[in-house]
């Protein structure tokens, strides 16, 4: 993840765009933070986000996290 933010939505305009329509057009966003650690906030989303099963409003990210973005669902890891 190169970038300090990620947008992640159903609008083409995000960073992660997907095409789902329990996705909210600009979801959530991933944010890397100068100390290196990663956290997750919800853009105010009708279908919330979820870490690890739990809501969150914003969260802090781990490498393993189970993230869900409406109806989606993905694991948190960096590329190498």
């Amino acid at each position: 993840m190169a970038k300090t933010a990620v947008r992640i939505g159903r609008g083409q305009d995000n960073d992660l765009s997907l095409k789902n329509d329990s996705v909210s057009r600009h979801h959530a966003e991933i944010l890397n933070k100068r100390d290196g650690s990663f956290s997750i906030t919800d853009l105010d989303s009708g279908n919330r986000v979820y870490v690890n099963g739990e809501e969150i409003t914003q969260a802090s990210l781990q490498v393993g996290d189970v993230v869900e973005v409406g109806e989606v669902t993905f694991t948190f890891d960096l590329e190498a």
